[in-house]
């Protein structure tokens, strides 16, 4: 049950660290106050307008947030703590995708949100049993 709760738990710490770093690029790169994130076709417009650097910061929040909640995983986990961090990592990249795909986004972003969770979700886990092996 233990195992279970660590990757829950990586995923909400992941998700609150991608939703701080993304109100971040909303503060750096304001929306028109127009915009009804509520439309789809409005919010596909505003992506495919927006400057490069807003992309990379969502690259950022994806890298930090499987940081996190590898992290996060692999000290809650009693077993296999790698394993979970990896969970995290591999969960977190369907739901980046499904959202990249569903909300078109330039293709360096695509290809590069293929490449950062996972790696990212298993250093977070690596530093999380430094921590876990330090407290024994």
């Amino acid at each position: 049950m233990r195992n279970i709760i660590s990757v829950v738990v990586g995923l909400i710490a992941s998700f609150l660290v991608i939703e701080a770093i993304e109100i971040i690029g909303y503060k750096l790169y304001p929306p028109t106050t127009s915009l009804n994130f509520n439309n789809p076709e409005a919010f596909k417009e505003y992506i495919s307008s927006a400057p490069n650097s807003i992309f990379l910061l969502v690259i950022l929040g994806y890298a930090l947030g499987s940081l996190a909640g590898g992290f996060v995983a692999s000290v809650i986990a009693s077993t296999k703590k790698s394993s979970k961090a990896i969970a995290v990592g591999g969960i977190l990249m369907g739901l980046g995708l499904f959202n990249l795909f569903n909300i078109p986004h330039p293709v360096w972003v695509i290809i590069s949100a293929l490449v950062v969770f996972l790696p990212f979700a298993f250093i977070g886990g690596k530093f999380g049993i430094r921590i876990s092996v330090k407290k024994k």
